[in-house]
């Protein structure tokens, strides 16, 4: 989180020279706004209450109320530790983020003054680390609460009493107390790693319901400061770049998924018990869902913080649909412009009031009704600053790309008004970052790309670039040097970061097709780019294209490989129609084995049975209710361990199934289930089937290694 001297006033001289070409000033008032005297001016945490007043928490522990009307401040609590978070309820209590719990601070009395301190939430842990920052809450729709946790840094120890259980995977508990000591240090940080989570959950994000249980919801962040829930009911968590975070990203957070630090891994249920340390990047990767949206380092954001909704633009002059996110170590605001493709959120960042009026340290962020946006600032002995901020929109319309749009070759933006008539002077370029152990990543294949065509529409609101190809898992940036309005207006943030996780469906990448990440010792099925290892259904009608083998529409047979495997792990992402089912087979007698489950869940007429929905070992074992699963259309990933008596089933990079065949559990599934009377079940190797059961079914990235 720590920004060098060097760049940090780089930053400033960039971001002076942007602020003097396009001026946020003709658009935007920032001002200053006065902070009660008796506090540390660093702001945790900042709310709009139901009411309209605004509530802040302030370093040294108070929660204060301010009056935009009167201008005036009024204590409501104090005492609280490192306060980083709060939310206005409608009874008049406030939710607080403190470094070990989440409070409700209620006023019983009317006075003014909260009376009553509340414990809403503490089941996680605390080993008195440092790094142990504490964020939230976001609330969705349906009322549960998030909160995100960070990891504990290996520059301190931590402490000799802690809360909560502690993982004995890793270096010893005794070691870790004595970090702080310098020969220590020196010899066991690195197998400590860089940020670890020793105590529950830290690395999580932690979903609270209205009745008070508490799970983690999600896993692999390492300092997610940002949280937030949009319009749209979906959460979204920043994190900062580090270890395993080539540069900061935005993530769009769903359950059970796993975003990339390795730290937390030890907290799922399901955990082997390995040492995450001890995982091959390669399957780290195969489990990481990428980020929305990159901050590149340095350049856009190195600290990025709360992610907001943007509001009714007759209000505050931006589009609605956006997020608005704040950023500590850089003078801007940032937006982003998320869009869905193939089932992925995916987006564009480009920089809003990126001038030195606004400064650096932008924290918390909240609007109130009558449109100011208002911006708490902190440091915590990083870069930063203090203070509180209002930003009010004049009322002339800003000119801005309101929308940009992935093609299968290139990029649509749309604009809020007409070009004008002198051309912009267009770039782009792409690159990506290296997901590894190390503490971020230089740009890796960071190359210019040719643009082969531009459009402008007949409006004039709309250039279309067409590309020689998008590769997907890369950040396009995209420069509209010079661009203005038909009024001479600027373009006000010329430099687009579209993050290209996945390529609209159909198209092709720089090989021609979408290829596997293969890892070590696995084999890609696919390889050969046609079916010659494969029987490819009783009348061949598998078609392979782009590395994706669909059954199609018509009946054909199924799929299976010429080779038989008996003992393997097979990795796979299937895709089943609407209503559709299909699944592998593998260890099978004349057909009859061990099958996989693809299924829709949701429409399926047997979806809802535990053992016929998807990823069940079909009839026999269910999958665990709280499968991720992405529903008909959608790509899911799956994974299948055979490993002599050992089964497993996995489900999005969740284990969702383990079974030992002849096991008490397994006899008594067996028999109640319609293979009870095949002798010697599952017994032997046979071809792996991909099955045709009368639905459109796709399949890509087959990947096998033999045990």
């Amino acid at each position: 989180m720590r920004l060098g001297l060097t760049t940090f006033f780089l930053s400033l001289l960039t971001s002076s020279l942007i602020s003097r070409a396009d001026d946020w000033s003709k658009y935007y008032t920032i001002e200053p706004v006065k902070v009660p005297e008796t506090v540390d001016a660093q702001l945790g945490g900042l709310t709009t209450l139901p009411d309209g007043r605004l509530a802040a928490t302030f370093e040294t522990g108070e929660v204060s109320i301010y009056n935009p009307n009167t201008k005036t401040w009024k204590l409501f609590a104090q005492g609280l530790q490192c306060p980083l978070g709060l939310l206005g309820e409608e009874d008049g209590s406030i939710l607080v983020m403190q470094w070990t719990e989440l409070t409700r601070l209620t006023d019983t009395d009317g006075d003014g003054v909260a009376d009553l301190y509340r414990t809403v939430f503490n089941n996680f842990g605390v080993s008195g680390n440092y790094h142990e920052f504490a964020y939230g809450p976001a609330r969705d729709k349906e009322g549960n609460l998030y909160v995100s946790l960070n990891v504990a840094s290996n520059n301190g120890p931590i402490g000799k009493n802690i809360r909560g259980p502690f993982t004995p995977i890793g270096v010893s508990r005794e070691i870790l107390t004595r970090l702080g000591e310098e020969e220590i240090k020196a010899k066991y940080k690195n197998d400590a790693g860089r940020m670890y989570s020793r105590v529950a959950y830290r690395g999580c994000v932690i979903k609270i319901t209205p009745d008070g249980k508490s799970e983690p919801f999600a896993y692999g962040f390492r300092s997610p400061d940002g949280i937030g829930v949009d319009d749209q009911n979906r959460l979204w968590a920043t994190d900062n770049q580090g270890d395993w975070r080539g540069t900061s990203p935005l993530y769009h957070v769903e359950e059970g998924k796993f975003y990339g630090h390795p730290a937390s891994l030890v907290w799922k249920k399901d955990w082997d018990g390995r040492n995450p340390l001890d995982i091959s990047v390669e399957e780290l990767e195969s489990m990481r869902t990428p980020a929305a949206g990159l901050f590149p380092h340095g350049e856009l954001a190195n600290s990025p913080t709360e992610p907001i909704s943007t509001i009714d633009p007759s209000l505050f002059g931006l589009p609605k649909g956006e997020l608005l996110i704040g950023e500590m170590n850089q003078p801007t605001l940032i937006r982003f412009l998320p869009e869905e493709v193939d089932g992925t959120l995916q987006g564009t960042m480009i920089p809003f009031l990126f001038t030195t009026d606004l400064g650096i340290g932008n924290h918390r962020l909240t609007f109130t009704e009558d449109g100011s946006l208002w911006i708490g600032k902190t440091h915590l002995g990083w870069a930063g600053a203090e203070g509180l901020a209002r930003v009010k929109w004049k009322g002339d319309q800003t000119f801005l790309a309101d929308k940009v749009q992935l093609l299968e070759n290139g990029f649509e933006i749309h604009f809020n008004h007409p070009l004008g008539e002198e051309m912009p002077t267009l770039a782009v370029s792409r690159h990506t970052y290296l997901y590894h152990k190390d503490y971020g990543s230089p740009k890796i294949d960071l190359k210019d790309v040719s643009i082969d065509n531009v459009e402008i529409s007949g409006d004039r609101r709309t250039i279309r670039l067409t590309l020689p190809e998008i590769e997907p898992r890369h950040l396009y940036t995209i420069e509209l040097g010079g661009a203005a309005d038909s009024k001479g207006n600027p373009l006000m943030g010329k430099i687009l970061r579209y993050n290209v996780v996945k390529n609209i469906p159909g198209a092709k990448d720089s090989a021609g097709e979408v290829s596997a990440v293969v890892p070590e010792g696995f084999t890609d099925l696919l390889a050969k780019g046609d079916l010659s290892d494969w029987y490819a259904g009783n009348k061949n009608k598998w078609t392979l294209k782009n590395g994706v083998v669909s059954r199609g529409t018509e009946k054909t047979g199924s799929l299976l490989t010429k080779r038989k495997y008996k003992h393997f792990e097979l990795r796979f992402d299937w895709r089943i129609s609407e209503g559709g089912n299909s699944g592998v087979i593998y260890r099978a007698q004349k057909g009859r084995g061990i099958e996989y489950q693809v299924l829709d869940d949701e429409r399926h007429v047997r979806g809802k049975e535990p053992l016929s929905s998807s990823a069940a070992l079909y009839d026999i074992i269910p999958p665990a209710a709280d499968k991720p699963y992405n529903p008909a259309g959608e790509w899911n990933s799956g994974r299948i361990v055979s490993n002599g008596n050992h089964i497993e089933h996995w489900l999005n990079g969740m284990k969702v199934l383990e079974i030992e065949i002849g096991s008490n559990e397994w006899d008594e599934a067996f028999r109640k289930s319609k293979y009870s009377k095949i002798e010697n079940y599952a017994g032997e190797a046979s071809s792996i089937q991909f099955q045709d059961h009368g639905a459109d079914v796709s399949y890509r990235n087959i990947l096998i290694r033999e045990f």
